[in-house]
């Protein structure tokens, strides 16, 4: 409570750091719409990659789970190329 109470007191100083956060506030349902779409092709390739690499590649495409973190590793370049 005490963090939002700072934040209003900086936002009602600074009139401009206002406008952006209220900007930012203004576009959380826009990237959650984004989040969401990127999360239903992940699955969709997931799936995809489950039943064409299943048995190639039991490690990283041995179930839905499995394949979905294996999509996110390569959509972040997260270690992709270790395992």
């Amino acid at each position: 409570l005490v963090l939002v109470l700072r934040t209003v007191q900086i936002v009602q100083r600074f009139p401009k750091l206002g406008k952006i956060v209220f900007g930012l506030v203004g576009t959380i349902k826009s990237i959650g719409n984004v989040v969401l779409l990127l999360l239903l092709v992940m699955y969709f390739f997931a799936i995809a990659g489950v039943q064409a690499f299943h048995q190639n590649d039991p490690f990283h495409f041995g179930n839905l789970q499995r394949a979905m973190l294996t999509l996110f590793q390569l959509a972040t370049l997260d270690s992709w190329g270790d395992a």
